[in-house]
């Protein structure tokens, strides 16, 4: 029998080179699931504005991560709670002592057995050594007394299917050491421990897109 245990739920943002994962959801939940949550309030002041709260570190990749998870609305049955769950590579932030792992929330919400929307932002950042940005930044201007700029650095770029954005992607070369991607997208699915896993599967797949590797060494 393997004796290594499986946490689904800790995804490695440094492998893929994301530095966040951002997840958003609307959920329904029943009296009985509000009430559950509510027991996991990290205090009473937290209690008393229906919010709880989780958080987990944990180290992929040799890289110190954290996640943590909000659900909010947790005393307003007619309007739906609002979670959040924020993932962070080489985070200096640490859970607090007292609060509930992240889970928890996880195992509380098995029940919900519907597929939920889930609207999800990733950020990566590749290294200018051996990775180019498609297309490739920056965008160097003529000179001209009628510009107010010199380069183009930044770009959104969208991908259209029926008139609908399937996924957005920020192009930014903040500096000239780095080439930075903000991905969005919505993702359907169950509300499971594999669904973060899955969502950066999908943003990582959507990143690669918009860089070209270059092993060779650069000159410029």
């Amino acid at each position: 029998m393997n004796g290594k245990r499986e946490y689904p739920l800790r995804v490695d943002l440094a492998r893929v080179k994301a530095e966040r994962l951002e997840i958003h959801a609307d959920l329904s939940l029943d009296e009985q699931l509000r009430e559950v949550l509510l027991r996991y309030c990290f205090d009473e002041e937290d209690r008393q504005a229906g919010m709880a709260s989780f958080g987990t570190a944990y180290y992929k990749s040799k890289i110190r991560h954290t996640v943590y998870a909000i659900v909010t609305g947790l005393l307003e049955p007619d309007e739906p709670q609002d979670l959040l769950l924020e993932y962070q590579a080489a985070s200096t932030r640490k859970p607090v002592k007292g609060l509930q792992r992240v889970s928890r929330l996880f195992a509380a919400l098995r029940p919900i057995s519907n597929d939920l929307t889930f609207l999800c932002f990733a950020t990566f950042s590749y290294s200018w050594t051996t990775y180019t940005s498609v297309p490739t930044l920056p965008m160097k201007m003529r000179e001209s007394e009628a510009l107010p700029f010199d380069e183009i650095r930044g770009l959104r770029l969208v991908r259209l299917r029926d008139g609908k954005v399937v996924y957005s992607a920020i192009l930014d070369r903040p500096t000239d050491e780095d080439v930075s991607q903000m991905i969005s997208f919505t993702y359907q699915g169950r509300f499971t421990p594999q669904v973060p896993g899955e969502i950066l599967t999908r943003a990582t797949e959507i990143s690669l897109r918009f860089v070209s590797e270059h092993p060779e060494e650069r000159t410029e």
